[in-house]
């Protein structure tokens, strides 16, 4: 396996996780038995950006509630996978477009702007293209 080079700079989405106020990230694509794994291990690498909690770590060791997270949020963003959003105190998500196949990222990013709870913060750059950073509005106690 080679090594990736890593940007001379912080991506800017890392930069602005960084200045936001502090929340759980996930990063999407996530959870994708194909290729998933060197997706998770640029996103926890990153995290040395911002050092906020992210959804889609991992290490040597997979406990029942991951597996069960990572089934739940396959139907992402229908009413279950945001409850379990919201049940893990995410604050922030970050699709990372050039990850996505085209047709798949577009339905993603409708879908995402056709839900209230999310709100998107905006385009930045990530170390492969675009990225777009939503937020999860927070509920009212």
């Amino acid at each position: 396996m080679a090594l990736a080079d890593v940007p001379a700079t912080t991506p800017s989405v890392y930069q602005a996780l960084h200045d936001l106020p502090d929340g759980v990230v996930w990063e999407l694509p996530a959870f994708r038995p194909d290729a998933s794994e060197s997706f998770v291990s640029q996103y926890q690498f990153w995290t040395t950006a911002h050092w906020t909690p992210l959804i889609n770590g991992y290490s040597g060791n997979a406990p029942p509630a991951y597996l069960e997270t990572q089934r739940i949020l396959q139907t992402f963003p229908d009413d279950a996978s945001i409850e379990r959003l919201y049940d893990l105190r995410t604050r922030y998500i970050v699709v990372h477009g050039e990850l996505h196949p085209p047709s798949e990222r577009n339905q993603l990013l409708a879908q995402l702007q056709s839900r209230s709870e999310l709100v998107r913060d905006g385009i930045y750059r990530d170390w492969i293209g675009t990225a777009q950073l939503f937020e999860l509005r927070q509920r009212s106690r």
